[in-house]
């Protein structure tokens, strides 16, 4: 086999093999697979890209319920930390799906190679699988079985990207919802002003001037009167739900529930397989967007 279809755990499998002739097929995969993020997402789980789509598209509503469910009727009150939730949350479960799918790695490096370079730690961390609980991939027909500390650092392995991407989009997600409300604020009392005219209608323009400026005050006011939204804190609190709760919930779901039982036992019925992951990941994700509101609350960056 060509040193191009080699990796750092050896011979990629057969049927590895054709999933990447068929991936190269489609205009979109073949982009995609220049990339090799992509490539070995697509190849260690041929439906990635659905259940990408479906944690978008499915996160979005389960967030905005569990976020009308846990509120109440101080939903539209706190409309704005609702918003910042939501962005943060798309944000959190592309990352999330992305670093806990199981790869297959298809480097342009011959296993020798590989072996040479890098030191011990480095060669630790490339022998472990990118999930915990994936199945055991074969090279060149022989079983490669990891160990219980390879398993475990790959639970440890995304903590740390998982927590600067949570971080991150929620400064993103926050700081854009205050900006925009500071914004709004500003514009709509600056909308109320009338135009300055001279000569009969002077009298009625400063009367109009002066109700602009109470619009302006008490649109500031009302602005004030919010409570400051902790980016910095609320930024801690999402890292660390990513790094702990998500990274444990995605990485049991796409490796022990569906690599292990759906891949398995429906492998002859995508459809009924792809049904079932959906049906998985829309629950996984409604208790996600409830606890982190949990979480939330019991840190103290939220009421």
């Amino acid at each position: 086999m060509p040193c191009r279809f080699m990796s750092f755990r050896g011979q990629i499998p057969k049927e590895c093999s054709s999933d990447y002739a068929k991936l190269l097929t489609s205009p979109l995969m073949s982009l995609l697979c220049k990339n090799s993020g992509w490539r070995a997402r697509l190849l260690g789980d041929t439906t990635f890209m659905t259940k990408l789509a479906i944690e978008m598209v499915t996160g979005t509503g389960a967030q905005f319920l569990a976020e009308y469910q846990k509120r109440g009727k101080r939903f539209m009150q706190e409309l704005d930390f609702v918003a910042a939730d939501t962005l943060t949350c798309l944000f959190a479960n592309f990352a999330a799906v992305w670093l806990s799918c199981p790869t297959v790695a298809v480097k342009a490096v011959c296993k020798k190679e590989a072996a040479k370079a890098g030191g011990t730690l480095q060669k630790f961390l490339a022998a472990c699988p990118s999930n915990a609980f994936q199945k055991v991939v074969a090279e060149g027909g022989v079983s490669k079985t990891f160990s219980v500390a390879e398993r475990g650092a790959a639970l440890l392995v995304p903590m740390p990207k998982l927590f600067v991407i949570g971080f991150g989009a929620t400064l993103a997600g926050y700081g854009l919802i205050a900006g925009l409300e500071t914004f709004s604020a500003w514009t709509t009392a600056a909308a109320a002003a009338p135009p300055v005219v001279a000569g009969k209608g002077a009298a009625k323009s400063k009367r109009g001037l002066k109700r602009a400026q109470k619009a302006r005050a008490a649109a500031l006011a009302e602005e004030a009167q919010k409570p400051p939204v902790p980016v910095l804190g609320s930024g801690l609190a999402v890292g660390m739900f990513l790094a702990v709760w998500t990274n444990l919930r995605y990485q049991f779901i796409a490796g022990a529930v569906e690599q292990r039982i759906f891949d398995t036992m429906l492998a002859k019925n995508p459809g009924l397989s792809s049904l079932a992951s959906t049906a998985v990941r829309s629950a996984n994700l409604y208790v996600g967007s409830l606890t982190i509101v949990d979480w939330l609350r019991y840190v103290g960056v939220q009421q």
